[in-house]
């Protein structure tokens, strides 16, 4: 079986009746939306930003191998702090996880 079709769960690999993909289509799709918005600095910064992470396009096509969260976590973090703003960081709990990670 393809390494894709495991799961972590404590600590241990276990098969997997799916492959689990992760994908942030949703977040870059909602980025090209605010690109046309009519507050130009809120157009701006979402157009920056796609610029920025135009050289990691894995994270829109999406991916299986969990170490790439690791070793993408710099524009992950930068594409994910419009769904978790600083400004909220002290007063919510919230959070990101991979889909059944189990440790």
């Amino acid at each position: 079986m393809e390494k894709d079709n495991y799961i972590s769960l404590s600590g241990k690999e276990i098969l997997s009746p799916a492959i689990v993909r992760i994908s942030f289509t949703p977040v870059f799709e909602s980025l090209r939306k605010l690109t046309r918005d009519e507050d130009r600095s809120v157009a701006a910064y979402a157009t920056t930003l796609l610029e920025d992470l135009k050289e990691y396009p894995i994270l829109e096509e999406g991916f299986s191998d969990h170490s790439i969260l690791k070793t993408h976590e710099k524009p992950i973090a930068k594409l994910l702090r419009i769904l978790f703003p600083e400004a909220l960081a002290t007063n919510e709990i919230k959070g990101i996880t991979a889909p059944f990670e189990f440790e």
